[in-house]
């Protein structure tokens, strides 16, 4: 989904600036054609397969990484951080890389001064950072950390967890969405579509924000409620929404059928966000994307 993002907008940018080159499992897959047909280079690779990394990323001046928990999900993101690890280990030996973005969220961890031990699709990506540092200090020296905020489009993505639902209330049909979230909780939204101008403009400012953060986030947080009452002004239903408690929203998690460590991992990004609400994605250190010229 950012990869894509970030490809649509590089590709609408005046005298082509960028030879783009796009890395997928399966080169013939449909998608995979219609980026070939749009002009981009589209080669095969694997983030399991180093040799095949190792020939894709020859020669390349700037990467765009980002990596998929949902997509391999392991206990602890073990399979994700090995993967990124991985890329990060060959692009450390690279002579001609001069930019890496890398797609990275923050320690829930931390934020939550160790309260929060299970949402390890964020956790992973922040101590994948923290090797980075620690381990490849020349290829850390080349390198904007890309923290991108809850994406509007998971209410179709995940629609069990995120949208609301069709009930009945005294005969007539309500869309409830129940959640652990209170109705005036702020998230930090963004639109994924804009994953791909925030790319354009770090790529635009790189040597003013390698080794930073960047953070993308609507500059406007909106309520939980607020969210609801647009949808249902847009799509014509009658909408409530239900503050549910932690008991039952952990009770709900599990009815969908993850595995333990992920359903812990839903629940617990739910708690979370709610409570470290303006701690997430946010710090002195870390640079709003608004601020990154173009």
């Amino acid at each position: 989904m950012l990869g894509g993002a970030v490809i649509s907008h590089l590709l609408t940018l005046p005298h082509a600036p960028y030879h783009i080159l796009a890395l997928t499992r399966n080169p013939t897959s449909p998608a995979a054609l219609k980026l070939s047909a749009s002009g981009v280079e589209v080669t095969h690779a694997d983030l399991d397969d180093a040799p095949s990394l190792e020939a894709a990323l020859r020669n390349v001046h700037a990467v765009f990484l980002v990596t998929d928990f949902w997509s391999c999900p392991s206990p602890g993101a073990s399979r994700e951080i090995a993967q990124a690890k991985r890329v990060l280990d060959i692009l450390s030996r690279s002579p001609s890389l001069e930019h890496l973005i890398y797609s990275s969220l923050p320690s829930v961890r931390e934020a939550s001064q160790g309260r929060y031990q299970a949402v390890v699709h964020f956790d992973g990506k922040a101590d994948v950072v923290q090797w980075l540092k620690e381990t490849h200090e020349g290829l850390w020296g080349k390198t904007t950390v890309l923290w991108v905020g809850t994406y509007m489009q998971l209410w179709k993505q995940f629609r069990a967890i995120f949208a609301p639902a069709a009930k009945v209330i005294e005969g007539k049909e309500v869309w409830v969405q129940s959640s652990v979230f209170h109705p005036e909780s702020r998230l930090p939204l963004v639109d994924v579509r804009d994953v791909g101008k925030a790319v354009s403009s770090i790529l635009g400012d790189a040597e003013g924000l390698k080794g930073r953060t960047v953070s993308l986030v609507a500059p406007e947080q909106v309520t939980m409620k607020e969210q609801l009452d647009v949808w249902g002004r847009l799509v014509g239903k009658e909408v409530a929404f239900r503050h549910i408690s932690e008991e039952e929203s952990w009770e709900g998690i599990k009815e969908l059928g993850f595995e333990e460590f992920l359903a812990k991992d839903v629940w617990e990004t739910g708690v979370a966000f709610r409570e470290c609400e303006g701690r997430l994605l946010h710090g002195d250190a870390v640079v709003q994307v608004s601020e990154v010229r173009d």
